[in-house]
């Protein structure tokens, strides 16, 4: 079997190879080998399994030493599918792909599963028009069969890979690059966004509150004029009054 694992930010995806039989503790174990190695602990983990078997999970080792705010949150298999992606139709469309690869790679799917992954990976979401490698990544993944071009969320240039032997490792600790990966453009546009909105909410609600406290000084205004009506009124009387009765006599 397989499982797969899907960010809900930016949407890429990971298959890792199980077997039927694992428990909650070989679970976390691949978890932690093949997906917290290389994005960190996840916040919240949405999974159809039962209660016992999250018990079981959160309560292994590698989640209690590395993952210890970790959530689980369960839904059903339906809901499942419109986690983790900015677009309805991938989860529809990873597992057509994925019915379609064990259809014609039987025996040797085990091999060729990495390259579904990365085929996966690089397509772009026709909501957002970056693929998920794109956003986890900040630059597009250089195919072997395409030449090296910027990225559209990002201008990180394409760095070569270096392969070197375990001795070597202790040379290449203190040559690593310092400089932290820029973040992906459509994410932080994101955040620039919402900044934005939240700043133009509070305007609004400032003016709000402006266009209230105006609307009342105006009916007090509009309340002192009538009563200073009323009272004018009044007096005209009272004046005509006092006017006859200097008449009359």
């Amino acid at each position: 079997m397989v499982l797969a694992c899907t960010c809900q930010l930016s949407g890429i995806t990971r298959f890792i190879p199980a077997l039927q039989s694992d428990s909650a503790k070989n679970t976390s174990n691949r978890l932690f080998s093949a997906w917290m190695t290389l994005f960190g602990v996840p916040a919240t983990i949405l999974t159809n399994r039962d209660k016992k078997w999250k018990s079981d999970f959160l309560a292994t080792f590698v989640v209690r030493s590395f993952g210890g705010e970790v959530r689980m949150k369960t839904g059903n298999p339906q809901l499942l599918q419109l986690h983790g992606t900015n677009s309805k139709g991938r989860p529809k469309s990873v597992g057509k792909t994925l019915r379609a690869f064990f259809v014609n790679h039987q025996h040797d799917w085990r091999e060729r599963l990495p390259a579904v992954e990365l085929a996966i990976n690089s397509a772009a979401d026709r909501t957002t028009g970056f693929s998920p490698s794109e956003i986890a990544f900040g630059r597009k993944i250089r195919l072997s069969d395409s030449k090296p071009q910027k990225s559209q969320a990002n201008t990180v240039a394409h760095q070569p890979l270096s392969i070197t032997r375990p001795s070597d490792q202790a040379c290449l600790a203190n040559t690593l690059p310092t400089a932290p990966i820029p973040f992906a453009d459509p994410v932080v546009r994101a955040l620039d966004n919402t900044e934005k909105f939240c700043h133009l909410k509070l305007q609004l609600a400032r003016s709000l509150e402006v266009v209230t406290k105006l609307k009342t000084d105006f009916q007090a205004a509009s309340d002192t004029i009538q009563d200073l009506k009323s009272r004018n009124k009044l007096l005209e009387s009272e004046s005509i009054r006092c006017i006859n009765l200097c008449s009359s006599c």
